[in-house]
């Protein structure tokens, strides 16, 4: 599945790198709370989201975003304020 797939790339991608990566799956909206509250940012870069709820959870835990500038990113983060809108840029992958 696409799913699958982008899985084994993004650990792929972090053992071509040294990163330390954990990834967790059906995850309690306890434990969802928790990491946001101890994470240094949330990461959205899904393509024209319309709305992106993983953001909207983040910023009201005070945990700060970088998007991509578009879809309703652009509706929920305050560029330079509560996170930082950027330009996609698919040369960095």
């Amino acid at each position: 599945s696409p799913r699958s797939r982008l899985k084994k790339d993004i650990i792929d991608l972090a053992d071509k790198n040294k990163v330390s990566l954990e990834i967790k799956e059906t995850i309690d909206t306890g434990e969802v709370r928790k990491i946001y509250n101890e994470s240094i940012c949330l990461l959205a870069v899904a393509k024209l989201e319309p709305l992106g709820l993983s953001v909207v959870e983040s910023l009201a835990c005070g945990t700060p975003v970088v998007a991509i500038n578009e879809g309703g990113y652009r509706e929920t983060v305050i560029d330079k304020d509560t996170g930082f809108l950027v330009e996609d840029q698919k040369e960095a992958i």
